[in-house]
């Protein structure tokens, strides 16, 4: 029985990069894609007009959706997301994976997963595209934390509005 676990974990990590075609990604991004798409086999690294983004596929290469890494500046340093879109380009997921220098006590409410969830669905057509609209598009505003939540957004709209080539 395997009792070390940074072992187990570097056992996962090269069972799973033998059974997944990934093509330049950390393990952490990997991860973190895995977790959203649950039956992606490859994920092959693409680019459009100077954003880069991956397309996620299953089994015979059916498309799953896309994944982003997007970062934007916040109040006290970057803010970093990663935004998938499922195959008909609509978030699908929203993940703020570091915000570390902001301010707590401002920013808790929109690093909450619950307050991302609110742009899941949306696509290119229907989204904000600054904090004063988010109450058109039932998304609820963030007091206090207007910086952190227009860097989020920004990263957002870079995703949603990337055209997909090949698709």
């Amino acid at each position: 029985m395997i009792k070390n676990k940074a072992f187990k974990a570097f056992v996962f990590l090269l069972l799973l990069s033998s059974t997944l075609n990934v093509n330049s990604l950390d393990r952490f991004s990997v991860r973190r894609i895995k977790n959203v798409f649950l039956n992606a086999e490859n994920i092959d690294k693409k680019e459009s007009k100077g954003i880069v983004y991956y397309r996620i596929a299953g089994k015979d290469k059916n498309l799953l959706g896309y994944a982003f890494f997007e970062e934007e500046r916040g109040y006290e340093g970057p803010v970093k997301c990663m935004i998938c879109l499922d195959s008909f380009k609509k978030i699908k997921k929203v993940i703020v994976y570091e915000a570390k220098n902001e301010t707590p006590e401002y920013t808790t409410k929109c690093l909450k997963q619950s307050w991302l969830d609110q742009f899941i669905g949306h696509d290119a057509d229907n989204v904000p595209y600054n904090k004063y609209e988010f109450g058109d598009y039932d998304i609820d505003e963030v007091s206090g934390a207007t910086i952190t939540s227009a860097a989020i957004l920004g990263c957002i709209i870079k995703s949603v509005e990337t055209e997909i080539k090949g698709e």
